[in-house]
């Protein structure tokens, strides 16, 4: 399933995401940060899971967060957390999407999330 995040509030804003990947360790992988200008979307991912998690910040400071905590960097960033090794990131509260995958994942198929105020 193809994952879009669609810019629909009033300023440009940046995305990250986490998702469950088997081959970390623990098992979850973080990714950012794409910027996406008003009235634009950003393909972010390709995943059979279920369930990922994203934090939104605008650059008027408005921000999507949740009660999930995962690891963030300043710059773009793709990692899987290392125990044991230093990290100089941020943790950010993120928010859970379903996107409702059932028994099957088409790779054809996509979910889009809207960022709205």
């Amino acid at each position: 399933m193809q994952i879009y995040f669609q810019n629909n509030y009033k300023a440009g804003l940046y995305v990250a995401i986490a998702y469950y990947n088997n081959s970390c360790d623990p098992p979850w992988q973080s990714e950012g940060w794409w910027g996406i200008s008003p009235g634009n979307s950003a393909h972010v991912l390709n995943t059979c899971n279920r369930y990922l998690y994203f934090y939104a910040e605008a650059v008027d400071g408005a921000y999507w967060a949740g009660s999930y905590n995962f690891q963030v960097s300043e710059g773009v960033f793709n990692f899987c957390p290392t125990p044991g090794i230093g990290f100089s990131g941020a943790t950010v509260g993120m928010r859970q999407i379903d996107n409702g995958i059932g028994g099957t994942c088409w790779p054809w198929d996509s979910y889009t999330l809207n960022l709205i105020a």
